[in-house]
């Protein structure tokens, strides 16, 4: 999937989106086609960045412990 689809607001699932909830066109993920351009079917939705905070959360291990509600120090080791 090409870097545009993985930081767009529309992707819901693996190669689907709100433009295409049925798949991805594969010119789109492979990056032939600039998705901030119409494509047809995409019923007039385009890439759409997401917000830095909800992108961050969709990132693996973007959790940190303290959002986990403990602190490493609350599991020691010895």
């Amino acid at each position: 999937m090409n870097v545009q689809c993985e930081h767009c607001t529309h992707l819901f699932g693996v190669w689907k989106c709100s433009a295409f909830p049925d798949g991805i066109p594969d010119v789109i993920t492979d990056g032939d086609h600039d998705h901030t351009k119409p494509y047809p079917g995409d019923h007039g939705l385009r890439f759409e960045a997401r917000t830095s905070a909800r992108t961050q959360a969709l990132q693996p291990n973007s959790m940190s412990d303290h959002s986990l509600g403990f602190r490493p120090s609350d599991f020691p080791l010895h």
